[in-house]
């Protein structure tokens, strides 16, 4: 199908309602229409449908998401793709209570697509719960039908959990210390205010089920939750890539490691970390449906000069997200917990994002991932 016909689709709907028929909305979802026709993704239609909610407000814009996915289904690679981002639309329906296109959506797409091993269980129990027709007992059968037809194990089973815990630790070596440009007492400075102190205490690794994986040196030395190549990482042009050049303050604490040495830096400490925690969670998923990435960190009250986000006051807690990877539901549950302890919250914000293993990232979905900050 293309971008024309895609946006004709479109404008006959928000045509058909009042709420989307404002030239704003329509040349919105015109100009997201031919965004998704060069990267049609599930990742995609998340934006889209955010951008959308935004314009023409929540429920109005649930009642556009049939036409719209229909219009825009020829353009996914996979089925799979397609069950992925009508999964979003579905869980938006229910909560805000617009149950007909709940109903509508599940049933666009034939049972047997939809990855039963994957997150979408949860959804499936909250249309379950709320959409009469399919009731517990035809949920629990066609669960355990398409379960054994696919041997896989039984989804209900518990989510092994992995702590990732990139800077709670202090240590620099002294082969990568020699290359710091400040003198002691400054450069304990700076680690004390770039530590997230604490963080391999605050999340209890002795959980049933439970595996912590903790970078053993200081991010000032090597930071593992940066993109290895300083032309994928945005925090680079602060001089905060991998590789650290500046402090929390911005002033230059270290030469610029380049070539060999630079190399040699990444094979030692960066690379088998990452190693490390796919392996983790290729291990995780041989034995349970899903893997749940918990990337743990602490902030200050107070922004760091070189910090993107300046604003203030900052909430008590941050949930940061990755994509696929980090669904409605699991965003919920979190936000609702903290907020039941009496803590503020934001979500991406003032730092978003999560870690997800470079073999899994905005691929498989049974990889959950979510940052508490």
């Amino acid at each position: 199908m293309t971008t024309k016909k895609i946006r004709s689709n479109i404008s006959a709907e928000a045509a058909a309602h009042p709420l989307l028929a404002s030239g704003q909305a329509r040349s919105l979802l015109e100009y997201c229409a031919a965004d998704l026709r060069v990267c049609p993704t599930p990742e995609a239609w998340e934006n889209i449908a955010s951008r959308l909610k935004e314009s023409v407000g929540i429920k109005a814009a649930i009642r556009c998401f049939p036409n719209c996915l229909t219009g825009a289904a020829s353009l996914y690679h996979t089925d799979q793709h397609k069950s992925g981002c009508i999964e979003e639309q579905i869980v938006w329906a229910v909560q805000y209570g617009v149950l007909d296109i709940a109903d509508a959506l599940f049933r666009s797409v034939p049972h047997a697509q939809w990855n039963l091993g994957s997150v979408n269980l949860h959804w499936m129990d909250t249309i379950g719960g709320q959409v009469p027709r399919y009731n517990r007992a035809q949920r629990t059968q066609r669960r355990e039908k398409v379960l054994r037809a696919k041997g896989k194990r039984d989804a209900t089973q518990p989510v092994p959990l992995i702590l990732h815990i990139p800077h709670s630790q202090v240590a620099i070596p002294a082969s990568l210390k020699r290359e710091f440009v400040v003198r002691h007492k400054k450069l304990s400075a700076h680690l004390a205010a770039s530590t997230d102190h604490f963080t391999d205490e605050l999340f209890d690794s002795n959980l049933p089920n439970t595996q912590a994986l903790i970078f053993p040196i200081s991010r000032l030395a090597v930071d593992p939750e940066r993109f290895e190549r300083d032309a994928l990482e945005p925090m680079a042009k602060r001089g905060l890539g991998v590789l650290y050049e500046r402090g929390h303050d911005g002033n230059v604490i270290r030469r610029s490691i380049t070539g060999a040495r630079r190399e040699e830096i990444l094979a030692a400490w960066y690379r088998p970390h990452h190693d490390w925690l796919t392996q983790s969670v290729d291990d995780a998923l041989a034995r349970a449906p899903r893997a749940l990435v918990v990337d743990c960190h602490t902030f200050p009250d107070v922004p760091f000069a070189m910090d993107p986000d300046q604003k203030v006051p900052r909430p008590d807690v941050c949930i940061g997200t990755a994509g696929i990877h980090t669904p409605a539901w699991l965003v919920r549950a979190a936000t609702k917990w903290c907020k039941s302890q009496g803590w503020s919250v934001r979500v991406d914000a003032p730092y978003s994002g999560s870690m997800v293993p470079l073999k899994h990232n905005s691929k498989n979905r049974r990889v959950l991932s979510i940052m508490i900050e």
